[in-house]
Parts: structure tokens; sequence; C-alpha cells
């Protein structure tokens, strides 16, 4: 049983493309997404294989000594193959936070909706996180509105947001405001708490189903350097400044008693910390700011920036 979990957020720095293979729709090669809402998501698999193979990265470079094991990889994100035991990290899928569109003031704004601060809320519940910010925004005497902004002068034009040929007539809200500039804060990004939109659920889901970027690629033969016959496809992208989030939860170690205590005293020396704890906080040690997510690493697509929630508590 998992016992301690973490949010973790996902900023999308370059075209990202996790894709659900083939499809006979418009887009040949789409992204994944939810099959209820049909909004964008990253499967947790795609999630978990990526960052083992980061933390992998590591033990290669020896950056994991200090841990005194070899197989340390193994025992926390569970063996390459076969049953001997299971990880002792679980990751969720990526949901949608905050999506980029294009504004005609500001360049684009990041749109959201109460359908999803509403999950936002209910996953910090399960990570136990939420009551550091329940002061501010969640709690159940003040609900953030649909239609509003976080800041009128830097998005309207006469009271209406423009989004790409879309007009909305919105309100400015202190409550907004202040969440977009709590996130802002808490995410490092600056241009969060000027730009943020709270749209209806409906019209958030049109946007984060017809705003994705979608290229035409061609095959090329290799042999003759021109087309190989009618090879155009089209793959659909998740752009760059979307801001997703998933759930890291951490387990005690499973192995056999005599075995986990032998390895247990070489990992954790004289730390105090439960097993659970040693988990967790190995991954957010050696947890790369920076990953690559997704299909078409070899163009440059799906670098993506990570940053684990902190708390007080957390050990620094």
């Amino acid at each position: 049983m998992y016992k301690i979990a973490k949010p973790v957020f996902l900023k999308v720095v370059t075209p990202l493309h996790a894709g659900s293979g083939q499809d006979l729709g418009i887009v040949d090669l789409p992204i994944q997404r939810e099959r209820h809402t049909n909004f964008p998501k990253i499967e947790s698999s795609s999630i978990k294989g990526c960052i083992r193979e980061s933390f992998e990265d590591l033990e290669k470079e020896n950056k994991l000594e200090k841990y005194g094991v070899d197989d340390i990889i193994s025992l926390v994100f569970g063996p390459e193959s076969g049953d001997v035991h299971a990880s002792s990290i679980a990751f969720t899928d990526a949901r949608i936070l905050l999506f980029p569109v294009k504004s005609v003031k500001g360049v684009y704004a990041y749109i959201t909706s109460p359908k999803v601060l509403e999950r936002f809320k209910k996953d910090l519940e399960i990570s136990k996180t939420l009551d550091g910010i329940k002061k501010h925004f969640f709690d159940k005497k003040r609900k953030l509105k649909k239609l509003t902004v976080s800041n009128r002068e830097k998005l309207c034009i006469s009271e209406k947001v423009i989004l790409e040929e879309y007009a909305f007539e919105v309100e400015f809200s202190e409550d907004t405001k202040g969440f977009a500039e709590w996130l802002s804060a808490l995410l490092g990004i600056e241009e969060i708490k000027d730009k943020l939109v709270i749209l209806p659920d409906d019209v958030f889901g049109d946007f984060v189903n017809l705003s994705t970027e979608v290229i035409t690629r061609i095959k090329i033969n290799p042999e003759t350097g021109t087309v190989e016959g009618s090879a155009l496809f089209t793959e659909e992208y998740l752009p760059s400044e979307t801001v997703m989030y998933f759930l890291c939860m951490a387990s005690p170690i499973f192995l056999k008693k005599d075995k986990k205590e032998k390895i247990l005293k070489e990992l954790m020396k004289n730390e105090k910390f439960s097993e659970e704890k040693f988990v967790m906080n190995f991954f957010e040690e050696n947890l790369p700011k920076i990953i690559q997510i997704g299909g078409n690493a070899t163009i440059g697509k799906g670098i993506s920036e990570l940053k684990v929630w902190k708390t007080e508590g957390d050990k620094q």
C-alpha cells in the first residue's frame, strides 16, 4: 500500500507527442486522451518509463554512489523483468491543469476550467497537500468562478478576452488573481499570474480538442532522397507552455524480511526515516529538472520541466 503521495508538475518546453497509436480520424497519430472527457493526458506508464530511464542515466554516471548498492533502481522502480518484487514507487496519469491558447492581447493566455480545478483539488486531498492552500482558494465558502481573468489590463479588450477567433465577456476576480499568483510562485512561471482565464468546462474541452498542434511530416526514401510514395502523415502535439501534473506515491520496500534488513541497513545508514520516506526522498533528491517524454526525441520534441511540490516539513 502506498503511504506517501506528492504532486509533481510538468511544464511542456517543446511540443510533446505522447501518442495513442494510429487513428482513422483527421490526425493519423493523435495524442493520448481521457476516455470520458477527451482532455489530453499522459499515461502513467509513459511517465514512469521516462523517469526510470533518467535515473538509470544517473546510475551510469555514478551519481548514486552514496547509496552503496548497485541495484537501487530496481529496488525503487521494480525489476526490469520477472516478478521478484514490486516497485516501491508509483505514478498516476498526468492530468491537464493549464492549456495555452493564442490571445489577441498578451500573445497567449493560460486557460483552465472549474472541472479541472475541482479534480486538482481532489488530487491535492489524496496527497494531503491541500491544507497549505485551503485558506487561499479551495475552502467551501469560496469557489473559483468561470469566465474570470486574473488580470484585466493584460488580457482584455473592452471587458472581453479574445482567444483564437472567439471573444468571451469576462470579469476580473480577486480569487482568480490570488490563485494565479499562488500557482505562479509555486511553479516559478511568471506569466501565469497575468494570463489565467477560467472558462466553462465545455468551452475548455473544445480548446484542448481543437487547439493542439498538428504537424504534417513526410517520409524520405534514403536511396532516392525524395518523398517515399504518398508518405505524408500528421502528428498531434501538446503545445509548449502546457502545464500538467501527476502524483508520485511511495510505499515500504517490497522484499523478504531478511534480505530487506541487510539492504536497508546499508542504504539508510543512520537515517531515521521510514522506508516510504526514504523512497520518496530518493526520488526527490535525484529527479532531474528536465527530461524528455513521448516520441520524436531526435527532433527535439517532448522536453519537459518537472517540479515536485514542496512543503515546510520536507527535507531540504
